[in-house]
């Protein structure tokens, strides 16, 4: 956006996004490992401490707030 109020024009025509998320220590966000955040927990509005409970696995609470942001 920043481009098209500078510039007049976009800068890129094509922007292509994926699903894969990170954890901290590089890995990939993974069911088996217990390591995602529910996204409807998100949608509702859960608190941060409800999300750690919620997570079981190796994402610690920076994380977890990490990967809301």
């Amino acid at each position: 956006m920043p481009g098209l109020n500078l510039t007049g024009r976009l800068s890129f025509e094509t922007v292509l996004l994926h699903g894969l998320l990170g954890d901290g220590g590089g890995h990939k966000t993974s069911k088996s490992w217990g390591s995602v955040i529910d996204p409807l927990d998100v949608v509702s509005g859960a608190s941060l401490e409800v999300l750690c409970e919620r997570v079981e696995g190796t994402l610690n609470a920076e994380e977890v707030l990490a990967c809301l942001v």
